[in-house]
C-alpha cells in the first residue's frame, strides 16, 4: 500500500508525550483498526507481526487495535516521518488517555515500519 491509499482511511491526529523521549509530538496517521478493516483481515487473525528496517519484530494482538485507538502515524509535527528517523511509519499508543497495560508502552512502540504480516 502507497501512503495515498493509507491516507485515504481517514487521517487522524493524536498529541501524545513520547515515552522514550519525553517530549510532546503532534502525530498525524490512520487508525490501525481502520486498516484492518480496509484489509479485510479474516476475523480469525489473532496477531499483528510487525517489522521495523532494523530488525526489530514485535507481535501484537490484533484485539488491541480493536480495543484502542492506536495510530499507524505517518506524520510527526506536521513532517512526514523519514526513514532516518522514525519512517515510514510508527505505532502510536494512546497511553495518556487510555488505561493500558505497561508493555504497550515499553513492548510494543515500534517505528520505521518495514512490514505488517496478518496471521
Amino acid at each position: 500500500m502507497d501512503r495515498q491509499m493509507i491516507e485515504a482511511v481517514g487521517i487522524v491526529e493524536s498529541t501524545v508525550l513520547d515515552p522514550f523521549e519525553n517530549v510532546d509530538y503532534r502525530f498525524r496517521g490512520v487508525l490501525m483498526r481502520d486498516l484492518l478493516n480496509l484489509w479485510k483481515v479474516d476475523p480469525q487473525a489473532t496477531i499483528l507481526d510487525l517489522k521495523a528496517l532494523d530488525g526489530y519484530r514485535i507481535e501484537i494482538p490484533i484485539q488491541i487495535f480493536k480495543d484502542y485507538p492506536v495510530l499507524f502515524a505517518l506524520q510527526e509535527n506536521d513532517q512526514y516521518l523519514q526513514l532516518n528517523y522514525r519512517g515510514p511509519a510508527m505505532l502510536v499508543f494512546p497511553y495518556q488517555t487510555h488505561q493500558l497495560p505497561q508493555d504497550y508502552t515499553e513492548q510494543y512502540w515500534i517505528w520505521q515500519i518495514q512490514s505488517i504480516l496478518v496471521r
